[in-house]
């Protein structure tokens, strides 16, 4: 029993790795939108670095939407009081996970 075990698993492993292999030729690509120009990070950069390795699977149609730059937000003017609650909630939760933290 033990052989018959050990050929089926190989021919499931077979079969697997084959259909793995075939399904990106016959299968129909996925559309990505990829929407730039927003965060920290260098996107003018990173994006076409993207795009291009997601298209060289062949997997992937990628567009690229770069959004608008946004106006500056005006500081934030907190109160005491908003200020003593966002300290407080700080607090709390450095409270709950110091310990996870120093681990």
């Amino acid at each position: 029993m033990k052989p018959l075990a050990g050929l089926l698993k190989k021919i499931l492993v077979m079969a697997v790795a084959t259909t793995a292999m075939t399904a990106p030729v016959f299968a129909k690509k996925i559309s990505v939108l990829y929407v730039d120009g927003q965060n920290n990070h260098n996107w003018a950069a990173m994006t076409p670095f993207m795009k291009a390795q997601m298209e060289k699977t062949g997997l992937f149609h990628v567009d690229v939407v770069t959004s608008p730059p946004r106006a500056p937000r005006p500081p934030r003017n907190l109160s005491p009081e908003q200020k003593d609650k966002a300290a407080q909630a700080a607090e709390e939760i450095r409270k709950k996970f110091q310990a996870k933290w120093d681990a």
